[in-house]
């Protein structure tokens, strides 16, 4: 059982996006629109039926941050690769 509270108003944005092969693999590279929420505030609680239920809703935390730390070293690389290559422009121009 769980149960979502809104903290904040909630608008919604239109975005369209040309979808690739994880949306649809017939419709290659097709327009596609979404409803995306727009700076959501929210809290969610969770309630668990027993013991067994415990260990599932543990095994689904650690998930969780097993791929938030694996997002955010991704997205170290990202800067640190950046960064570089920045740098490496400004020593061909000099």
């Amino acid at each position: 059982m769980y149960g979502i509270q809104l903290l904040s108003s909630v608008k919604k944005e239109s975005c369209g996006f040309t979808g690739h092969t994880a949306i649809n693999p017939t419709a290659i590279k097709s327009p596609k629109s979404f409803e995306m929420l727009k700076k959501p505030k929210y809290l969610v609680c969770v309630g668990l039926k027993d013991s067994k239920s415990e260990t599932y809703f543990e095994s689904f935390k650690r998930s969780i941050i097993r791929v938030s730390l694996s997002i955010l070293l991704y997205l170290a690389c990202i800067i640190v690769l950046s960064s570089y290559i920045l740098n490496q422009k400004v020593q061909l121009k000099d």
